[in-house]
């Protein structure tokens, strides 16, 4: 059981420390956990139940358009899947999530890319993007969710899963000097919680 929650916790308490350390999350150490399945718990039932509040926006706003954030491997694709979606972009920074997000998919019109959010231009705009247990990573969270509003069609929505931890809610409070939360959830699951939250650029 420690081992569990140590390994669950271990992304924020690392990149709390990755701007004094920049190579602790540098897309060489994604590579090499990514290739010696680090990362192998995605395909557990851990997260099944924030994705399953992510798919209840997608189905409420009726998006059929997502551009998913820090996709890894696409395990959350198989959730969003089932709901009204027609067209499916994934990005993550690293190439051996995304050469296995294309190798285990069979959503018609899916398509994965490798790329930091901060060196993506989006070619189309979306009903819903998904910033997925990502923003502990971007090195503005703010400013790279105020480009990505530009790429929403009218009434799409920004969303935003943090797992909680202190750095998270510095975070939060980073985001909420330009955003405001129209939708607030959170997830518990034994002893780690998320919050998963839904944004808008605030008037003025």
């Amino acid at each position: 059981m420690i081992k569990a929650l140590t390994d669950s916790l271990r992304l924020p308490f690392r990149s709390t420390f990755a701007a004094m350390l920049p190579g602790i999350s540098s897309k060489e150490t994604w590579e090499r956990e990514y290739a010696n399945g680090a990362w192998s718990r995605l395909s557990s039932d851990d997260d099944a139940g924030r994705y399953a509040i992510l798919l209840g926006h997608m189905v409420r706003r009726e998006a059929s358009s997502v551009l998913d954030v820090g996709c890894g491997p696409g395990r959350l694709l198989d959730f969003l899947a089932r709901g009204p979606l027609t067209a499916y972009t994934g990005l993550d920074i690293s190439e051996e999530a995304v050469r296995a997000a294309q190798k285990g998919q069979k959503f018609a019109d899916a398509t994965f890319l490798a790329s930091t959010a901060e060196a993506y231009t989006p070619d189309r705009k979306f009903d819903l993007i998904i910033f997925n247990e990502v923003m502990f990573y971007l090195q503005d969270p703010r400013a790279l969710l105020t480009r990505y509003h530009g790429y929403l069609n009218d009434g799409g929505q920004l969303l935003v899963s943090m797992m909680d931890c202190p750095y998270a809610r510095f975070l939060w409070r980073r985001i909420g000097r330009s955003f405001e939360t129209t939708e607030a959830t959170k997830v518990t699951k034994g002893y780690v919680s998320w919050s998963i939250r839904a944004l808008r650029p605030k008037a003025g």
